[in-house]
Formats: C-alpha cells, sequence, structure tokens
C-alpha cells in the first residue's frame, strides 16, 4: 500500500496539482496511475483478507475459472477508471 501511495503521489496528486497551478503541458502516464491503483488494492486485499488473496490471484493461464476472470476484469476496471477520472479532471481544467 505504500508503493501505491507513492506512485499515487507521483502520478496523480502532482499531475493535478500542475494541471490546477496552469502549467502549460502536462503528461499522463496510464501505466504509472494503475500500477498505483493496483498496488494499493493489492495492498488492501492482503490487509483484508491475508493469504487468502493468493489463492484468488493464482492464475492458470490455460485454465483460467471464473473466479480469475472476474478478479482480473475488476482490478483492470478499476485501473482504466482512474485513468479516466484524472483525464477527465485534466479536461475540466482545460487540457486535452
Amino acid at each position: 500500500m505504500v508503493v501505491g501511495a507513492v506512485l499515487g503521489k507521483i502520478f496523480i496528486v502532482d499531475v493535478l496539482e500542475s494541471g490546477r497551478q496552469g502549467q502549460a503541458q502536462i503528461t499522463v502516464h496510464r501505466t504509472g496511475i494503475v500500477a498505483s491503483i493496483l498496488c494499493v488494492l493489492l495492498g488492501l486485499l492482503y490487509v483484508l483478507f491475508g493469504d487468502k488473496v493468493e489463492n484468488l490471484l493464482k492464475f492458470d493461464a490455460h485454465n483460467l475459472s471464473f473466479k480469475n476472470v472476474v478478479v482480473l476484469l475488476a482490478l483492470a476496471g478499476v485501473g482504466l477508471a482512474a485513468y479516466v477520472w484524472v483525464n477527465m479532471q485534466l479536461s475540466g481544467l482545460g487540457y486535452k
């Protein structure tokens, strides 16, 4: 969770602050945003569920279960939603 918080500060908070300060150009790193969100989510899952998380995250590429697909889609969806949210916030500040 600490790694996710640091990444979130760098790739989300600092980017939005730069936009609020009116910098001429801002670079949004999609990978950094998604990585920060996933680190926080995985950290929270480990805090809440302990070792059970490892069973949730065991993926066999040749034999994916419904549970594995749901977990993968949920993690990808949350990361994508965070990226879209940051872009919407910057668009509201006048950035393309």
